[in-house]
Parts: C-alpha cells; sequence; structure tokens
C-alpha cells in the first residue's frame, strides 16, 4: 500500500512521511561475506541499528528521511523496527530475493509504526531508496567554501 500524504501524524507524536514508491528489494546477508556492508550509522558513530526512542513509531518514513538526512542512499528495515543504512556499496554483503514467495516468507513483518507496511523479517531487509522514495523530502545539501 502506497500512501503519498505527507504531514500525517502518528499517535499525535510526530509527524510522518508516507514513500511514494515501493521498496527496491528484500535483501538477506549473505552468509559467506563476513563484513557486513550495511553498516553506515556505525561509520558515523551512531549506533549501526537506528530504533525511535518509544519503539513503537518505526515505519519507512521514518527509516528513509533519518537515512536521507545523512545522505545515505539506502534505507533498510528489519525486524518490524529497526532502520540501517548505507551508500551504494550497502548491499554488497546481502543478496536480492528474486523469488516472491520467497520474498513473502523473509520480508512478512509489518511495521511498528504503521501496520500498512512491511518493515523487513527476522532475517530480511526491505530496501527503500533514501533519496528518492519521499517525494516531498528535500535531501540537505553541503556546501564547502574554499577560503
Amino acid at each position: 500500500m502506497l500512501l503519498s500524504a505527507p504531514g500525517e501524524c502518528a499517535r499525535n507524536l510526530t509527524l510522518r512521511n508516507h514513500p511514494s514508491i515501493s521498496p527496491l528489494e528484500c535483501n538477506i546477508r549473505n552468509s559467506s561475506i563476513t563484513t557486513d556492508t550495511l553498516n553506515g550509522l556505525a561509520n558515523l558513530k551512531f549506533s549501526d541499528t537506528y530504533q525511535d526512542q518509544d519503539g513503537i513509531l518505526m515505519d519507512p518514513g521514518l527509516c528513509i528521511i533519518h537515512c536521507a538526512d545523512y545522505l545515505f542512499i539506502f534505507a533498510a528495515l528489519i525486524n518490524g523496527n529497526q532502520c540501517k543504512c548505507r551508500n551504494k556499496t550497502g548491499l554488497d554483503s546481502y543478496t536480492k530475493l528474486t523469488n516472491d514467495s520467497l520474498v513473502n516468507q523473509t520480508c512478512n513483518l509489518k511495521c511498528v509504526g504503521n501496520s500498512s507496511y512491511i518493515c523487513g523479517g527476522e532475517n530480511g531487509y526491505t530496501v527503500y531508496n533514501a533519496l528518492t522514495s519521499i517525494s516531498s523530502y528535500i535531501a540537505p545539501t553541503i556546501d564547502i567554501k574554499k577560503t
């Protein structure tokens, strides 16, 4: 289900944004690669997996905006309530599932913040393009001037 009405509030607590496009894919971790490449937040010295403070608001919009605010390309949701971010090499240690039945078995947990969406699964990541999935979102820019 795709909603595109920005500005809706969840439980009167926080502004919600909805993806205007479907997720890119459902991925599982490739066990033959030891380094987890979906670790962009850890590279910025944040907790590697982002969760909202109360653990009740996670949905694609919250994850996408969080990742896009730090200029990451990918926003990936797992376990219905967790978010990870990464740039172009972020999915190198993951395998895209292409079989619909396997996708439905792997990325099958509803988001705790909005049950209209799937937020991955126990071992599967629902992946969005963080910079293009929210039509009303404007990514921050960094202006570096030489002195």
